[in-house]
């Protein structure tokens, strides 16, 4: 039993999210019009009792064409699996977040961008850009005008 990845227009990186290495994974791109796929399924690619995954049914084809080559993939014997991909959601740091001070008083510091970016987002749990920093911290260029409110 081998694991398959196929991946449409995602990089090959997303496989290795899926727990398939070396020369299992098979990437196709709009423009090559799913060649990896033709060449998986008719030349004989996948065999009796592998499991292809992909991210999404609609990898395999747009509409019926998804349910078809799904149901062409289980004549031969294998199996498919959707993994979808767990991306972390970047949603928005309350004003009311009990290190708001901390994160600013680092923002308002002396430290690179970069630097202060990372530790604050250390503090907060999730990712920060600068917009979210600005926004947080009430960002103004005059150091008077920079409060908590």
């Amino acid at each position: 039993m081998r694991i398959i990845a196929y991946l449409f227009d995602r990089p090959r990186s997303d496989a290795a999210h899926m727990g398939v290495s070396g020369n299992c994974i098979f990437t196709d791109a709009p423009g090559t019009h799913r060649a990896d796929l033709i060449a998986l399924l008719d030349s004989g690619g996948i065999r009796a009792g592998d499991v292809v995954r992909v991210c999404a049914l609609s990898d395999l084809g747009h509409g019926a064409a998804s349910r078809a080559t799904r149901r062409r993939i289980e004549a031969l014997g294998a199996t498919v699996e959707v993994m979808a991909l767990h991306k972390p959601k970047r949603g928005r740091v309350s004003k009311k977040h009990p290190r708001r001070a901390d994160m600013c008083e680092v923002w308002w510091s002396s430290l690179d961008q970069r630097d202060a970016l990372a530790k604050m987002s250390d503090m907060a749990g999730q990712a920060l850009d600068r917009n979210q920093a600005n926004r947080l911290c009430n960002y103004s260029r005059n150091p008077a005008d920079r409060t908590l409110d």
